[in-house]
């Protein structure tokens, strides 16, 4: 009987220390978490700079690369876009733009000079398949765009008649986000997208007093607009990919969703037929309409209440579809 009983005594004891060894142990890896997190942070600290500095460095390069010819560059008005000087001469803009590849998301910056020519353009990011999309990052792709203006930046098969750029083979997917993100580009800075912003988003939600962006994506851009504090909608920014090449479109939504405003901010269509998109005639037809409601009346007779533009249908079907696509979007 004593001797289970010092058998279990030992036991207890054995156990005892086993929880206190238990205990020192996450103790001590308590302390070294600590003190590795400490040391990271320190480190982080230390090198924060640094990483941004060459990440200043390498955006400079990419600046200089592009527009070599320039001496200094001062950031525009416009995001992503800064004005390129040699000496105190302006001799034009290096602007970066994002496009949805294949992959996902490609980064692209290029030079434009006095006569809106592409002077170099550089891919900076991008996550395409490796030995097919991924070449849209060398020279002998990129090499096209040198010299070409916005309509020339197409790629052969979208615009037989203006394009100058081949796609890559396996790869068109590819070089058409990077061509149509280019044109993109090249059509904002014609039309002078450095006008004041607020009181553009105003011709299209002229409710709203204020407004935030919430949505920065390259293809769909959404501001909330405010009554005062009170949210009182939106106004959303969309491309379509037009007949002439993309359309970029601003519209106004009410909480109801409701279209309040919309405008063609840039278009290449037709002139005397294509362009007609852009006029109050097409245009006014989107006012109070619901996402249902906007669509052709020839695609859906029943629920359509849109009427198309003579010889402009491809176009007019593309506007329809993103304002539909962009407001399905906007939560």
């Amino acid at each position: 009987m004593c001797a289970r009983a010092d058998s279990e005594d030992r036991e207890k004891i054995l156990w005892g220390g086993r929880m206190k060894n238990l205990w020192r142990m996450s103790l001590l890896l308590m302390a070294v978490c600590a003190i590795a997190a400490g040391c990271l942070s320190y480190v982080y600290s230390l090198t924060k700079p640094r990483i941004e500095k060459q990440a200043e460095l390498e955006k400079i390069q990419a600046l200089k690369e592009v527009m070599p010819d320039a001496t200094r560059f001062d950031t525009d008005t416009v995001p992503d876009r800064w004005i390129a000087y040699k000496g105190d001469r302006k001799i034009g803009f290096v602007i970066e733009v994002s496009a949805s590849g294949y992959g996902g998301p490609i980064r692209i910056i290029f030079g434009v000079d006095e006569n809106k020519k592409i002077t170099k353009i550089k891919i900076l990011q991008q996550n395409e398949t490796p030995g097919l999309g991924a070449r849209i990052k060398e020279d002998k792709f990129l090499a096209q765009f040198c010299g070409k203006g916005k309509r020339e930046a197409r790629l052969k098969k979208d615009d037989a008649l203006n394009g100058k750029i081949d796609a890559l083979s396996g790869a068109t997917i590819s070089s058409r986000a990077v061509a149509d993100a280019v044109e993109k580009g090249l059509l904002e800075l014609e039309q002078g997208a450095n006008t004041d912003e607020i009181a553009i988003l105003k011709e299209v939600f002229p409710q709203a007093e204020n407004f935030r962006m919430v949505s920065s994506a390259q293809t769909l851009k959404i501001w909330a607009g405010y009554e005062g504090e009170k949210m009182a909608g939106w106004a959303v920014e969309t491309t379509a990919k037009g007949f002439g090449g993309p359309i970029v479109i601003l519209f106004g939504l009410s909480k109801s969703k409701k279209i309040t405003g919309i405008k063609i901010l840039s278009h290449n269509e037709t002139a005397g037929i294509g362009d007609q998109i852009s006029g109050p005639e097409f245009l006014w037809q989107f006012q109070n309409k619901s996402e249902e409601e906007i669509v052709l009346k020839v695609d859906d007779p029943r629920n359509g209440k849109i009427d198309t533009v003579s010889g402009a249908t491809m176009s007019a079907r593309a506007i329809t579809q993103a304002v539909r696509d962009a407001i399905k979007q906007v939560k």
